[in-house]
Formats: C-alpha cells, structure tokens, sequence
C-alpha cells in the first residue's frame, strides 16, 4: 500500500512540474513570437523607408540635371 501511494504521489507532482514547465515554455514562445514580429515590422519599415528616401534623392537628382541641361540651352 505504501508503494501504491508513494507511486500516486510522485507522479501527481510530476505531473504539476511538467504543467509548470509547458506554462513557462508557452510564455517564452509567446514572447518570442511576438519580439520576433516586431524585429521583422520595424527591418521591413526601415528598408521600406530607406527605398523612399533613395527615390526621393534620385527624383531631385534628375530635377537638378533637367534644370542643368536647360540652363545650358
């Protein structure tokens, strides 16, 4: 009897242990997750952005060439 309730016991507590353990694991993939998507927002805001600018340089480029060549004219 003994060995039957020493069994029952040790693994009610190991079943706790290990719905203690998947809760943290849940918790750590969620934030992972989550920082994951916002490392991925904040490269594709930075590279989309960076794209704007680039063609914004390249449109005042070309005006300063369009009104060079007419300045020669």
């Amino acid at each position: 009897m003994k060995l039957l309730k020493s069994i029952a016991i040790s693994s009610t507590l190991l079943f706790f242990v290990g719905m203690t353990n998947a809760e943290e694991g849940l918790d750590r993939s969620k934030r992972f997750h989550e920082n994951a998507r916002e490392k991925q927002t904040l490269s594709f805001e930075e590279e989309h952005s960076g794209h704007q600018k680039l063609d914004a340089v390249e449109a005042q480029q070309g005006q300063r060439q369009d009104s060079s060549g007419q300045a020669d004219n």
